[in-house]
């Protein structure tokens, strides 16, 4: 799974510590995996798969 989160701090503008976007790749558990295609095949909404991805992300 690949995201794009936003990492750093609140900072003043220019600052090294500005918050920016970060490629982060994590692969999900199999049970995620899983769950997710499972989902995919019975027409879930996007929102049920994010939700989905979230809580892979989460436990990894």
């Amino acid at each position: 799974m690949e995201t794009r989160p936003a990492f750093g701090y609140k900072a003043a503008g220019g600052s090294t510590d500005e918050a920016r976007m970060r490629r982060v790749t994590i692969k999900l558990s199999a049970a995620h995996a899983r769950r997710l295609f499972d989902a995919r095949e019975q027409g879930a909404s996007d929102q049920q798969m994010k939700e989905i991805v979230t809580d892979g992300i989460r436990e990894e």
